[in-house]
């Protein structure tokens, strides 16, 4: 039930239409004599919100009707707040990249989506470094692993920021043209 409002389907709609048949049902009308109204022609003839001044036309979900200004600051502010989004991009861009977000690539996929965009030869600070032997000697295994999945991360953004690059390129040259 909404704070301070009744539900079109609520107890003191029913109480309304009472009260209504009872005033209305077998009113007079001068010219043709006595005439006896169904409920239904009764809940016309009084607008609900003279008679029921809180009763609610179309009811409103629960969960989206906005809370009270006191309510909202004993609950306190937000943990976050709106994500500030772009503009929408294609219907089956957004699919693909949610099902990529979502499973991953295949690992044959990455494979050769990595071959296919090295680092551009102007932009080599965007390489991998590659672990000194003798600091991989003196250090720990684990240290080893993450800095090996670490160098797979950056290896992988270096890739996307060629294609990204590359698609750049090809488009201002194609308006040069």
């Amino acid at each position: 039930m909404v704070l301070g409002e009744v539900e079109i389907y609520g107890g003191n709609q029913n109480k309304a239409d009472r009260e209504l048949n009872d005033t209305t049902s077998n009113d007079v009308n001068e010219e043709h004599g006595p005439t006896t109204k169904t409920s239904k022609e009764n809940s016309t003839d009084i607008p609900k919100d003279k008679e029921c001044p809180n009763v609610k036309e179309k009811a409103i979900p629960e969960h989206e009707v906005e809370l009270q200004q006191e309510l909202l600051s004993v609950m306190g502010a937000r943990l976050e707040a709106d994500k500030k989004t772009d503009s929408a991009v294609h219907k089956d861009v957004a699919l693909r990249w949610s099902e990529i977000v979502k499973k991953g690539l295949p690992a044959e996929e990455v494979k050769t989506l990595l071959q296919k965009y090295p680092v551009p030869e102007n932009c080599t600070g965007i390489m991998i470094p590659k672990l000194n032997a003798e600091i991989a000697a003196a250090v720990q295994e684990n240290t080893i692993k993450r800095d090996k999945r670490i160098m797979e991360k950056q290896e992988r953004v270096a890739a996307c920021l060629a294609a990204v690059g590359k698609a750049i390129s090809a488009d201002t040259s194609c308006g040069k043209g």
